[in-house]
């Protein structure tokens, strides 16, 4: 199984490599050339801790300028793209429209992404899932939210786990054949209110669901499944 990344930047880059580190094959991809080019020579100029050292040693993760192979070659799709404040309160999310259109050409150049999870992991407005998911849903595609924002470069319990972190709340905007979403549930006990917004305060005693494989978290939530 291959993990996408698109949007290599502060974050994103950080995120891919924590991927690598954790045995993951990685596509990652930016628009900017200059920069994807120091990446594949594995050098970075960067304040975050540890991050040279983790480009320095991988082994497997790419790094392209466009975003056609990480949706050609992966099966978990991580969006990472900048989405800026605007001057009435307002995130501009047309980079993750963008990405979209992405996928859609290739999908006209014969690209098969049925079941394929495409995860928002950037700052969006109320509603913006939602219109991601109808554009995405009828070629197979399920979107995901995760706004979970670790701390950069802070230490905590399971830092180096990017799967620990995935699996903090995610809103689900599939739709069930029921006019709802079907969500994904991280805890044993159903309290999915009870959620980890800082990770330094993680209770590793609480009831939360653990996953030894990335792609686990996601199983069952195919889009036949969803539209069954």
């Amino acid at each position: 199984m291959k993990v996408g990344v698109i949007g290599a930047g502060r974050l994103g880059i950080c995120f891919a490599l924590l991927l690598e580190k954790a045995g993951y094959e990685v596509v990652a991809s930016d628009v900017r050339e200059d920069y994807i080019k120091s990446l594949q020579e594995r050098s970075i100029s960067t304040n975050e801790p540890e991050v040279q050292q983790l480009l320095s040693e991988s082994k497997n993760i790419a790094f392209k300028t466009g975003n056609f192979d990480v949706i050609k070659e992966c099966d978990i799709l991580y969006t990472l793209v900048a989405t800026p404040s605007l001057s009435d309160g307002s995130y501009d999310v047309s980079a993750v429209w963008g990405v979209i259109n992405d996928i859609q050409n290739a999908i006209n150049l014969g690209i098969d992404v049925k079941g394929k999870s495409f995860i928002v992991g950037c700052t969006t407005n109320p509603g913006d899932c939602e219109l991601f998911q109808k554009q995405l849903q009828p070629y197979g595609v399920d979107v995901f939210y995760n706004p979970s924002q670790t701390n950069p470069g802070g230490l905590y319990y399971g830092r180096f786990s990017p799967t620990l972190n995935l699996v903090d709340l995610f809103e689900d905007y599939s739709d069930n054949g029921q006019g709802r979403s079907v969500p994904l549930v991280t805890r044993l006990d159903g309290n999915e209110n009870d959620v980890v917004a800082n990770p330094v305060n993680f209770d590793v005693n609480k009831p939360y669901k653990q996953y030894d494989n990335l792609s686990d978290i996601f199983a069952g939530k195919t889009q036949d499944y969803m539209l069954a």
